[in-house]
């Protein structure tokens, strides 16, 4: 519905084939639970009617749990239709309905696996929700905290279950952007008039106000990762500073030389600011240790002229945070895995939890998901974020599993390793990975052919190793130093390998 469009009564029918049926969830703000299902097409469909509202509404209208007694990989068919408040109905939309049964997936205990930005009341309306979650092997659930009302006693008593039954808790908030619009707040200029966006100098009332909000929800919620997005300037940064008459003299009493260094100390202030007063609340409380990361604050970069990572890391931050929201193009799954190469490279570790979408930008299947986060942890990843919840699917999560499935038993080396340097592969081959000596994680991949294909690859290994399959857990080959192993792809375009030394190995 565009913004434009008036709210309007409607009814949604929605069949759902022989043998499924809706157990939670919910459309146009009429839940499942207040529905009963009618058997229809001689009992080829089981047809479930809402009455609905339709308002404007961007990427999603609702979110329906399907259940069934289907085996693995069984299609069917789900229709739907719209009936409107004028008696008009929309032609019947047909959509693919594929049954995939997750195998159990281990929790990593040490790579961050959660939703990103995914909501609290979201997992809490989830059937069996914490036993889904473990089920798929994420260890992290999220929440934006600021939200969460101190009255609400049964969303915070599942925020206090999910640390009970051993997840970790991520608050997620928008840092500085809550601070309240008064004309204090902004740059200030000599004829009387202010600017719109926030005075990188002020530190008033409403800035100490900010500072202490945080803090507090941090030590009422005790997250083990704060992760913010601060955006509160444009891509230039603060550009009313150089006019601002605080700015000007707060700018003349450092003893800086330039704006440039002047506006990077701001947010050096800014930032610490936040980090230290979060930390003295949450020990208070008897809290966690919180891990701290910004949306887009990179290493080796100034976000928004502003921010300086490598000032900040790793005392004020832990984690590099690059951002791709990418429909997931070949071109794109290579950038992702670029990115993180990037982050990591100017990192002493692993520290880099990097943003994509579930398809904010543009759907995808879950093949190519599993491609890109796999891209992600091959590069140097220790976890991944993702912007938001509106566009998760059972097929998204499912391939979540299963790379956490795959990476799981070897997250030591992804977490200890450095990136892999001096391996070869066959255009239009593309070869990614982390080693530790003669230990190696290798992702092979081609993303430009339709399989079958194979790829010769040469590692830089110093002794005759053993190349296994991380997914499949078949063993591959055995590479040597100097020597081409062949690499076939099947219909996936992807490999992940584990390559270890063979102990007295002799050919």
């Amino acid at each position: 519905m565009p913004p434009e469009a008036q709210e309007e009564d409607v009814t949604v029918a929605m069949d759902l084939p022989r043998g499924t049926w809706l157990i939670a969830g919910g459309v146009g703000g009429a839940r499942v639970s207040d529905v009963e299902g009618e058997e229809v097409d001689g009992g080829a469909f089981t047809r479930y009617e809402f009455a609905a509202k339709a308002t404007n509404t961007t990427k999603s209208w609702g979110c329906v749990f399907v259940g069934g007694n289907w085996r693995d990989k069984q299609v069917g068919q789900l229709r739907y239709s719209v009936k409107r408040a004028s008696g008009e109905t929309t032609p019947i939309i047909s959509v693919p309905l594929r049954a995939i049964e997750v195998q159990p997936t281990p929790q990593p205990a040490k790579i961050v696996a959660g939703f990103g930005w995914y909501s609290l009341p979201g997992i809490q309306s989830w059937p069996d929700g914490l036993a889904s979650l473990r089920k798929l092997g994420i260890n992290t659930v999220s929440s934006f905290v600021h939200w969460m009302r101190d009255d609400d006693k049964e969303l915070w008593s599942f925020w206090d279950k999910c640390a009970e039954r051993g997840f970790r808790r991520l608050n997620i908030d928008s840092m500085f952007h809550r601070m309240r619009e008064a004309d204090e707040i902004h740059c200030q200029f000599e004829d009387g008039k202010h600017g719109s966006r926030l005075c990188p100098s002020y530190r008033g009332q409403y800035y100490q106000r900010e500072v202490r909000r945080i803090a507090d929800q941090c030590a009422r919620a005790k997250p083990d990762y704060l992760f913010c997005d601060i955006e509160i300037w444009g891509w230039r940064g603060p550009v009313d500073a150089e006019r601002c008459t605080r700015c000007k003299a707060d700018f003349e009493a450092s003893s800086l030389k330039t704006w440039e260094q002047w506006k990077l100390q701001k947010g050096y202030e800014m930032w610490t600011d936040v980090v230290k007063s979060v930390r003295r609340t949450a020990k208070e409380a008897g809290g966690p240790g919180v891990e701290f990361g910004v949306y887009d604050w990179r290493a080796g970069k100034a976000y928004q002229s502003t921010w300086p990572f490598d000032r900040l890391y790793p005392e004020y931050l832990q984690s590099s945070q690059v951002s791709t929201y990418t429909p997931l193009y070949p071109y794109h799954i290579s950038l992702i895995g670029n990115k993180c190469r990037e982050d990591r490279s100017n990192l002493p570790r692993a520290d880099v939890i990097p943003w994509i979408t579930p398809g904010n930008a543009g759907t995808f299947p879950g093949e190519r998901f599993r491609y890109a986060l796999l891209e992600c942890f091959a590069n140097g990843a220790r976890g991944v974020n993702f912007w938001n919840n509106r566009v998760w699917d059972a097929e998204l999560m499912a391939a979540y599993a299963r790379v956490i499935r795959n990476v799981a038993p070897v997250e030591d080396l992804i977490i200890s390793g450095r990136l892999l340097e001096g391996a070869e592969i066959e255009n239009p081959g593309r070869i990614s990975g982390v080693a530790s000596g003669d230990e190696i994680l290798v992702l092979v991949a081609d993303y430009l052919r339709a399989g079958p294909t194979k790829l010769g690859i040469r590692l830089p290994v110093k002794s005759k190793c053993t190349v296994t399959d991380l997914d499949t857990r078949e063993k591959v080959g055995d590479i040597y130093p100097d020597e081409r192993l062949t690499i076939p792809l099947h219909t996936e375009r992807v490999r992940l390998l584990h390559v270890k030394p063979e102990t007295h190995a002799q050919r």
